[in-house]
Order: structure tokens, then sequence, then C-alpha cells
């Protein structure tokens, strides 16, 4: 009996350590996506009722942008902020204050050459 339960043992670890390997792998997983790293950044009311604004740029490459939205100083402000308190690692801010919407080389390539301030 002594030579049966050997095998059994074996066959036992060999199912049973995968199978806690990959438990914890997905343990691990979970854990990372709900931790404060996964959470939503949010902006306060404050900054929440500050209007956006769109600017025309005149721009000097076809990657440069001509319309841009750009954001209120507090929300980068707040966002790198929380980037900061979740993850430790300091950053600049781009030196682009806004969000390109349209780049001069796609309004070049419109089918209607329209001027930069018919966008607005």
């Amino acid at each position: 009996m002594a030579g049966g339960t050997a095998p059994f043992r074996t066959r036992l670890v060999k199912i049973v350590v995968p199978v806690l390997v990959i438990a914890a792998a997905g343990f691990a997983f979970w854990r990372s996506v709900r931790s404060a790293r996964a959470a939503p950044y949010f902006l306060t009311a404050a900054t929440e009722r500050q209007p956006w604004r769109l600017i025309v740029q005149s721009p000097t490459r076809p990657g440069d942008p001509v319309l841009l939205l750009e954001a209120p100083a507090e929300v980068s402000r707040e966002l790198f902020d929380q980037v900061f308190k979740r993850s430790m690692e300091s950053m600049r801010a781009p030196g682009l204050t806004g969000i390109p919407l349209v780049l001069a080389g796609e309004l070049e390539r419109g089918a209607q050459r329209l001027p930069a301030d018919a966008l607005v």
C-alpha cells in the first residue's frame, strides 16, 4: 500500500501547486485592479464649474495644433497632484496648454480648405 500512495501524492502535488499559483496570481491581479491607482481621477466642484476655452493658434509645422481645447490651470494642477499621491512619481506638465482637436496637417488635407478662424 505504501507504494500506491507515492504516485497519488506526486499527482496531487502536480495538480494542486499550479492551481494555487494561478489562484495567487489571480488574487494579485484583482487586488491591483481594485487598488488606489485604478481609482478614477476627480475634479473638485469649483474646478468643474470653470469654463474651458477653444483657442485657435497659427501653426508652424503640419503636426502643430490649430484648434485647441484649453482647460483651466487648476485642472492640470489637481490631476498632477492626484497622480503624484497615487504613484509617488513627480511629473512635469506638458508644454502644450490644451487638448489638440485639429492639427495643421489635417486642416491642409481637408476637402474644403477652411481658414483656421472658420473652425470656431
